[in-house]
């Protein structure tokens, strides 16, 4: 979660602490869905992101990319979209909203086929 951590102090918020339960939830969504992101909050998530892309090879390209350029104009992202976010496309600021809310102190990230999740509380 040093990934998460660090944009998330970039950004001037508190650092999330790594949850084993809420690990296993996300790769259980992600078991679940098969290579199709298919989002279920399991007993003791409050929250989920899901996109494409393997954990262990482009973490900080789905973090960044994918969910926190939804928000380009956040204080600390300093233009990094410009190059982060191709390939991307934006409908909503459903991710970003949940993966910088206050209200999350914990998060568990997993993959599975293809497709990375977080799961919050």
């Amino acid at each position: 979660m040093s990934v998460v951590n660090k944009w998330r102090v970039q950004l001037g918020l508190a650092i999330l602490t790594q949850d084993n339960t809420l690990e296993a939830n996300a790769l259980k969504t992600c078991v679940k869905g098969n290579g199709q992101m298919v989002h279920e909050l399991n007993p003791g998530s409050l929250a989920q992101v899901l996109g494409p892309g393997d954990i262990n090879t482009n973490f900080e390209r789905i973090l960044v990319g994918g969910w926190l350029c939804e928000k380009p104009d956040m204080a600390g992202m300093d233009a990094i979209c410009d190059t982060k976010s191709e390939g991307w496309r934006y409908t909503t600021t459903g991710h970003a909203e949940i993966l910088t809310s206050t209200k999350y102190t914990r998060i568990g990230c997993a993959s599975f086929r293809s497709i990375t999740g977080c799961d919050l509380a």
